[in-house]
């Protein structure tokens, strides 16, 4: 074997390591979210008022149309492999949509490390439905929220206390402050941001 041949042996035995290492560390973020899951025994549900919020904001389309950045989308904001031509019955877009909203949940519930009830969580998925798990994901919404930056009562009812107000002042900003498409402020966005914090302090 040439030294060419063995260093880009090391080479390639380097890259196998590092991959091997990524793929550890991305178990172990996962499994370290399972378990804060589990020990803050969050076992929350989206409410109606969740639902419908939701299905107010997102609106039923039959067929396949491109939303405001362009992107096709059907039923209640179904975005998933859709394509021109593509139609669906409004029973087939609720299931799905109910099948949506499981899986976001979780996705998001994975994410968060405090204690939340349900209109708190149905406002969350709301908010991932519409922008996406990522958009949560890296936000300062999530990180004041995980700092338990709002105070709840003993019925985990959030509390509107002029001593506070400036804890809930955070968590509106952080809501209000996804207002844009494609880079441009849009009205409809943001009354649906203010309707999720109404829903998350109610």
């Amino acid at each position: 074997m040439f030294l060419g041949d063995k260093e880009m042996k090391f080479k390639g035995d380097l890259n196998i390591n590092y991959k091997h290492k990524f793929r550890f560390i991305r178990m172990f973020y996962y499994i370290k979210q399972i378990i804060i899951k589990w020990f803050i025994q969050m076992d929350n549900q989206i409410t109606n008022e969740g639902i419908e919020l939701i299905k107010a904001y997102e609106g039923f389309r039959s067929n396949a149309y491109r939303d405001i950045v362009g992107v096709w989308t059907i039923g209640y904001g179904h975005t998933k492999g859709v394509k021109s031509g593509d139609k669906m019955t409004e029973p087939e877009a609720f299931e799905l949509f109910i099948t949506e909203l499981a899986d976001y949940g979780y996705r998001m519930s994975l994410l968060i490390k405090v204690p939340i009830n349900d209109n708190q969580y149905s406002a969350l998925v709301s908010f991932v439905y519409n922008l996406g798990v990522g958009a949560l994901q890296f936000s300062t919404l999530l990180k004041r929220l995980n700092k338990g930056d709002y105070t709840l009562d003993y019925d985990g009812n959030v509390i509107i206390e002029s001593k506070t107000k400036y804890k809930q002042y955070a968590i509106k900003s952080e809501f209000e402050r996804w207002n844009k498409a494609g880079g441009e402020p849009v009205y409809g966005l943001l009354r649906r941001r203010k309707a999720e914090y109404k829903l998350f302090r109610s």
